[in-house]
């Protein structure tokens, strides 16, 4: 309801399904604002200077992030970035 662009919707919308293909991923989702009712940054976007949506990163078991996708992106580039992390 409160994205900014008309892409965060739908790619949360295609992302969700592959959650259950990838059991060994832990899928964290993150709100650009703190709450609902606020047009304040949540801390993490404002941490990672993330200045527009949608975003996937991809962080592998060192911590270091493997992969990152921005704007407008589907569940065939989602799945190649998760393939690329769990290979």
């Amino acid at each position: 309801a409160r994205c900014q662009t008309a892409y965060c919707g739908p790619v949360l919308d295609a992302m969700l399904p592959l959650v259950d293909e990838y059991p060994d991923v832990a899928f964290v989702h993150v709100d650009i604002y703190k709450s609902s009712d606020s047009e304040e940054l949540s801390p993490t976007v404002r941490a990672w200077g993330l200045l527009s949506e949608p975003w996937l990163f991809t962080i592998d078991g060192q911590g270091r992030i493997a992969g990152r996708l921005d704007g407008a992106f589907d569940a065939a580039e989602m799945r190649e970035q998760l393939d690329a992390l769990t290979a």
